[in-house]
């Protein structure tokens, strides 16, 4: 017997054996299983680690089959359930998913390498569903080319094609593909829930053109290539609610960089987008001059601030990125006047510029703090605080602002007093914070509404004071 195995061996002894005690057989495969999970996972090679996606049986991030989920597998949070079937099954995170996310980039080239292994999981899908097919659905690494690489579709294609199937056994490859769409920030779902009563399997097995596509966009990614990467995702403005995703992958692997560029975006000025977009979309695309839009520009700055202008520009980049194949009339001329003004701003350039200045609506705000939930760090609680004092001093006037920074008080609120946060002296901030952001909130026609949110904050707020 090999005498370095020694040691391992009599702890794992130990542990059998103290477990037989306590109850039996079936608990000693239990806590063993447990102490594998817990404690051993970190010191498994990640080949090997691949290979126990064989024991996956639940489903979760990219492989449930009647719901949607999302989340950072790298965190301790337990995946988010963001609709489905009714009585869906609660979406998990593998421990061995998890701690391959954890590798970041240094686990790349084998998940790579193991993108055509066949191996079946122990999770079935398809049962009971009417519509199943495989799709070739791809998330690619340059967003902004508009074009998918060779032989994928883009996301959430509404073509309905395929081989069609009855069942489907998940296989190691897809959990591959899955990882690697974590850890680089790109939504590679294998199985994914269609509305209504349909799935669609991406599986780089059954469509080995998706497998080429993640090899020619991440093979051979270092860790300065993925974290510039990350970077460039979280500032760019060509897919804002991917933002926190990219800032929460950021702050985890690169937090010398993830931290501040965090506490930046928390940061930032707010605006009202209901008011840009409406002056946008019933003044400025409506105009008949040049001369007549730099004197709507000039009025709406004036009149709003320059925050809201900024906003502005934030409404222009989205009408002139709307996707072609939704393109109606009013769009197209929408997005031309969005064209036409971006490419005279000094700081628009063609709308794709991660210069744009730093504001953001209540909603986008939201979910960046939502992405932090598993960040540990004071810095960053001290910002998410001060989001809440901030919102006291924002004017909100139509139902859609109200409910809206309501919401993100309560993301803020759930974060500062959840696990990830439990500095005394920041709760004794956060009592006093919300009940001025509380009595400072019209209410009007929407007290219904407003009485019901209201009344979430005020059960989290009893709880900091109890």
């Amino acid at each position: 017997m090999d005498r370095r195995a020694t040691p391992r061996l009599s702890r794992l002894l130990r542990i059998v054996l103290a477990t037989v005690s306590a109850g039996g057989a079936f608990a000693v495969c239990e806590c063993d299983a447990r102490v594998a999970t817990a404690f051993d996972l970190r010191s498994v090679p990640t080949d090997a680690l691949i290979a126990r996606l064989r024991d996956v049986t639940s489903p979760g991030i990219g492989t449930h089959p009647t719901a949607r989920a999302s989340g950072f597998l790298a965190t301790d949070d337990e995946p988010r359930f963001d609709g489905g079937i009714l009585g869906s099954a609660k979406p998990e995170a593998s421990s061995v998913m998890r701690e391959l996310v954890r590798r970041g980039c240094a686990a790349l080239p084998e998940l790579i390498g193991h993108l055509e292994d066949s191996r079946p999981t122990r999770m079935i899908v398809g049962r009971g569903l009417m519509g199943k097919w495989f799709g070739a659905e791809y998330d690619p690494r340059n967003r902004k080319s508009g074009k998918p690489p060779p032989g994928v579709q883009p996301l959430y294609d509404p073509a309905i094609g395929g081989r069609r199937f009855e069942t489907y056994a998940v296989k190691v490859g897809d959990l591959c593909f899955v990882a690697i769409g974590q850890i680089v920030n790109r939504n590679l779902s294998a199985v994914r829930y269609q509305p209504s009563l349909c799935l669609v399997v991406n599986s780089p097995i059954e469509s080995p053109a998706l497998a080429a596509a993640v090899k020619a966009d991440w093979a051979w990614l270092g860790a300065a290539d993925h974290e510039r990467s990350l970077e460039n995702d979280a500032l760019s403005p060509v897919n804002p609610p991917a933002e926190q995703c990219a800032v929460e992958r950021l702050a985890f692997y690169y937090p010398d960089a993830g931290i501040p560029l965090a506490i930046r975006l928390l940061n930032r000025e707010f605006y009202d987008p209901a008011l840009a977009y409406r002056f946008f979309t019933k003044k400025l695309a409506r105009s008949g001059s040049e001369a007549e839009s730099d004197r709507l520009l000039r009025e709406f700055r004036e009149k709003h601030g320059d925050a809201n202008f900024a906003g502005l520009l934030q409404v222009l980049r989205d009408a002139s990125n709307f996707p072609e194949s939704q393109m109606t009339p009013d769009r197209r001329r929408e997005k031309e006047c969005a064209d036409r003004l971006l490419g005279r701003c000094p700081r628009g350039g063609d709308g794709n510029s991660a210069k744009l200045p730093d504001v953001v609506d209540w909603s986008s705000q939201k979910r960046l703090v939502e992405g932090l939930s598993g960040i540990r760090s004071k810095p960053v609680d001290a910002a998410i605080l001060d989001v809440i004092r901030r919102l006291t001093r924002m004017p909100a006037d139509e139902a859609n602002s109200v409910f809206a920074q309501y919401d993100l008080a309560e993301a803020c609120v759930k974060r500062l007093s959840g696990p990830a946060t439990s500095d005394a002296a920041l709760h004794a901030s956060l009592a006093p914070a919300l009940a001025a952001f509380r009595t400072s909130r019209p209410v009007g026609k929407l007290e219904r509404g407003v009485a019901a949110i209201d009344g979430r904050l005020r059960k989290i707020q009893s709880g900091l004071e109890s």
